[in-house]
């Protein structure tokens, strides 16, 4: 069980924007718990996992401290009504995880962002932030032979039934259908869509099990949307609606910036990453030079974050 030290109504922390819609990340939870919680100081919430009858789903909802908390995540950005934004913990598992910091904004027909946060409970996969880390442009579908698993934007992961050719798996707001090429995720929540390409060109309706699926796009309603590069199973290039190219850039199997080309064809930085020996996330830096700072245990667990205003948020765990 994680702990951390009440500090109530403290400021955003600079970089962790809560009034923006992140069109980029996609569903925010596997459940639809979350709108049961009451909103007295320190109040605990509704638990957000539900399981679905053609699926489960792991929730993103979690109890959370501070006043005004409702259920859910406390960041009013996220749905509830709560009036802090801060970095949860949910007392009934010991969960730790960050409110979502938005690296990269890209305006246009379709806005959309680019965000990565963090989840104690996701730190056995790493999809190149670091242990428990996850962005906006993780989404990861592996098809078995009779199960589907996708992970969203947020590192949730959702299990179904493997779609057949005809009809459509549903999970919370998610509807998975098959495709000639991959599959198709609407999430009716965020009304966007999500195209998926097998990892392997060819391998898509070889029959064979064990098949992982890459973003392709995301799309609104109207067909605007980001197209998505990918080399094996990283996204290596993006274009957004507007006609901008991004990269990733990486450095042995890290992520060390997410940068966009301007209109004189030079690559601009938002955020550089910067990661310990173990692997783990250790820093943030915009392109102005202010830097967020992590720590974790040999467990990758989230010991620390420290905001480029100095503030340090520490957690404590029971032994494990």
């Amino acid at each position: 069980m994680a702990r951390t030290a009440p500090v109530p109504n403290l400021p955003a922390i600079p970089g962790m924007n809560p009034g923006l819609f992140a069109a980029g990340a996609g569903s925010g939870g596997g459940g639809n718990g979350g709108k049961d919680g009451k909103g007295g100081k320190d109040g605990k919430g509704g638990k957000g996992d539900k399981d679905d009858k053609n699926g489960k789903g792991e929730g993103n909802n979690a109890d959370g401290s501070g006043e005004g908390s409702g259920g859910g995540c406390p960041n009013p950005k996220h749905g509830n009504n709560g009036t802090t934004a801060g970095d949860p913990v949910d007392f009934s598992s010991g969960r730790v995880f960050t409110v979502a910091a938005t690296d990269v904004v890209l305006t246009g027909p379709m806005t959309f962002l680019i965000q990565r946060s963090y989840d104690s409970l996701r730190k056995d996969r790493d999809i190149g932030l670091g242990p428990g880390w996850t962005h906006s442009l993780g989404w990861q579908i592996h098809a078995g032979r009779r199960r589907l698993k996708l992970w969203n934007g947020h590192g949730n992961q959702f299990e179904v039934p493997l779609p057949e050719r005809v009809g459509e798996a549903r999970v919370g707001d998610l509807r998975i259908t098959k495709t000639p090429n991959g599959f198709r995720v609407v999430d009716g929540a965020a009304s966007l869509t999500y195209l998926f390409e097998p990892e392997l060109p060819g391998s898509a309706g070889s029959g064979k099990s064990g098949a992982w699926y890459v973003l392709s796009a995301v799309l609104d309603p109207y067909g605007n949307g980001v197209r998505c590069h990918c080399a094996g199973p990283e996204v290596q290039q993006f274009s957004d609606a507007a006609g901008r190219v991004g990269r990733v850039v990486r450095n042995a199997g890290k992520i060390v910036a997410f940068e966009i080309q301007n209109e004189h064809g030079h690559w601009v930085r938002f955020r550089s990453y910067g990661y310990d020996s173990a692997g783990n996330l250790a820093s943030a830096t915009d392109s102005y030079g202010n830097a967020v700072s992590y720590t974790y245990d040999e467990a990758h667990r989230l010991l620390s974050h420290s905001s480029a205003t100095g503030l340090v948020t520490r957690y404590r765990y029971n032994q494990l």
